[in-house]
């Protein structure tokens, strides 16, 4: 539980955000990105040539290996901040083993 600027209380648990107080709401809230999304998004954007831009991308070590993964296939990724940017022009393939 906390005390917002306005003297409303905030509740807050997993799934539910209850605020008591009465006073009018003003404000923003930064959502963080899903990381289960993102990795799905970076692997998917190896099917296109295009370049993708995935943004509000969480900098934790499951994107990290990812981006190995996209780079060791013939992805070019970068990462400026929260934004990672995907082109995949070629992807590589292994011979065939016998």
């Amino acid at each position: 539980m906390m005390k917002g600027e306005t003297g409303n209380v905030i509740t807050m648990s997993s799934q539910l955000v209850r605020i008591r107080g009465g006073k009018p709401l003003s404000g923003t809230v930064k959502v963080a990105g899903a990381k289960n999304a993102a990795s799905k998004m970076m692997i998917a954007s190896l099917l296109t040539a295009e370049e993708v831009v995935l943004e509000n991308c969480p900098d934790i070590e499951e994107i990290s290996i990812t981006t190995e993964i996209c780079a060791a296939v013939g992805a070019h990724v970068s990462r400026d901040g929260t934004k990672v940017r995907l082109t995949t022009p070629t992807l590589l393939r292994r011979a065939s083993v016998s």
